[in-house]
């Protein structure tokens, strides 16, 4: 099944806004619409009707992801695909240096049918959820944070949750204002991929104004989003047609 022509067009549309954009930002509306674009998913429907719904069992989570379109694969697969680009800046951490590749082992293994839910979901509410980011660089901290939300979207979000969640932040609002949101996996991603750090004593301090250490290359926005746009989703739908066969 090839791509949606609908898809396709967003993202040709989006180049555009993003290569026009000084800063080259993303709106989180911009990155919603493709999200939706990829199809029906099953997901609020089945919540919506499940006789499980109200008891937190591995017998509903398993019949949900029976579910599962190839709307709700691509988001996934995006999640994943998209996790892995940064995952390196994780690396040069001693303590933990593991647990962003267990993160996203576990997110494949979901995607893939091979997971226990239940010890996924166990994990993802407690091995992996750490504020180890505190402890490192912010390049890496997103890029822990946002392995780890890749597994949230697949375990928790998928697409027809992105209709009834923040309304408020469907405007133009630049992803590199917006945490907490659901679909933050890209988010996290290109501020792990532009973030720049700048020494401090380059710094005039006036007003009293807080020191800031740590700028955005635009330059390295607009790479990401243009492989984001062009290389992740393709690959996402790709991975995701393999899941429906």
């Amino acid at each position: 099944m090839p791509m949606p022509t609908e898809t396709q067009q967003l993202i040709q549309q989006a180049l555009e806004t993003v290569r026009n954009d000084p800063g080259h930002h993303l709106s989180l509306a911009t990155r919603f619409e493709l999200y939706k674009s990829f199809g029906p998913s099953r997901i609020g429907h089945f919540w919506q009707d499940s006789p499980f719904k109200d008891v937190p069992s591995v017998q509903y989570f398993e019949r949900m992801v029976a579910l599962w379109t190839i709307a709700d694969f691509s988001l996934g697969w995006l999640a994943v695909v998209t996790a892995q680009k940064v995952a390196h800046f994780w690396d040069e951490n001693e303590e933990n240096k593991d647990i962003v590749n267990e993160i996203l082992q576990t997110a494949e293994n979901v995607l893939l049918g091979r997971a226990d839910l239940e010890e996924a979901y166990r994990k993802l509410c407690n091995d992996f959820n750490w504020p180890l980011e505190l402890s490192t660089n912010l390049n890496a901290g997103c890029a822990y944070r946002e392995a780890y939300f890749s597994l949230c979207t697949i375990l928790d979000d998928m697409i027809d949750y992105f209709e009834q969640s923040y309304p408020e932040y469907y405007g133009e609002i630049h992803i590199d204002d917006v945490v907490g949101v659901v679909g933050m996996f890209a988010t996290l991603a290109v501020k792990a991929y532009s973030a720049v750090y700048i020494d401090p004593k380059s710094i005039v301090i006036a007003n009293n104004e807080t020191m800031v250490y740590v700028e955005f290359d635009p330059q390295k926005r607009l790479e990401f989003w243009e492989w984001w746009l062009m290389e992740a989703i393709p690959q996402a739908w790709e991975l995701a047609e393999m899941n429906s066969k």
